[in-house]
């Protein structure tokens, strides 16, 4: 075999071992949301015929210690009293808790698809910047990280907005990055 010829190969092997080395992983992911969307209603509609999405967490995977995909908190307006968090288990499993409430229930404007057309994985890529892709590469054993979708009073309109808020669980770190996105668009509104 040529010399240019073993050089080359050796070089072609050197970078896929590096590559490797990586094991091809992204520094997070997140279940999706639309993906369970139906099932999360369904189960949320047995307490309630009227029962609609008010939020949703769904935990960033790969060094998260959450014993689920995404918790999902349900409204009816016919129910001042309690609320339902229905929650997707990490095996794919449906549980739902009623959450009692001292003070009547106040219930937000549901949510339509044209209010949020970024599922959570395509929120989350363009939430991060490259601080947070650093964050996460560097923590990536250890994050308690998490994807919100909700409606955001504070910003003008009432928008349904996903945040994305990455944090260090372990050992005390300081790190903590907010990131709000428009729900619709992917446009960031607030980084900080």
């Amino acid at each position: 075999m040529p010399r240019q010829t073993q050089l080359a190969l050796l070089t072609l092997v050197f970078v896929v071992t590096l590559a490797g080395c990586r094991d091809g992983r992204q520094p997070a992911k997140v279940e999706s949301l639309r993906e369970h969307l139906t099932e999360l209603t369904a189960t949320a509609q047995s307490w309630r015929p009227d029962a609609y999405l008010a939020d949703a967490h769904i935990p960033l995977q790969d060094g998260n210690p959450t014993e689920w995909a995404i918790s999902a908190g349900f409204q009816s307006p016919t129910e001042s009293g309690e609320s339902l968090l229905v929650t997707v288990g990490k095996d794919g499993s449906i549980a739902m808790e009623r959450v009692p409430h001292t003070i009547p229930v106040i219930q937000t404007e549901p949510f339509t698809d044209a209010d949020w057309e970024l599922d959570s994985a395509e929120a989350l890529e363009a939430a991060l910047d490259e601080t947070g892709r650093q964050f996460l590469e560097d923590h990536i054993e250890r994050q308690c990280s998490f994807m919100v979708l909700e409606r955001s009073f504070e910003l003008p309109g009432r928008p349904v907005v996903w945040w994305l808020r990455l944090r260090e669980c372990l050992g005390g770190g300081d790190y903590d990055q907010l990131t709000v996105i428009d729900a619709r668009t992917g446009e960031v509104l607030i980084r900080r």
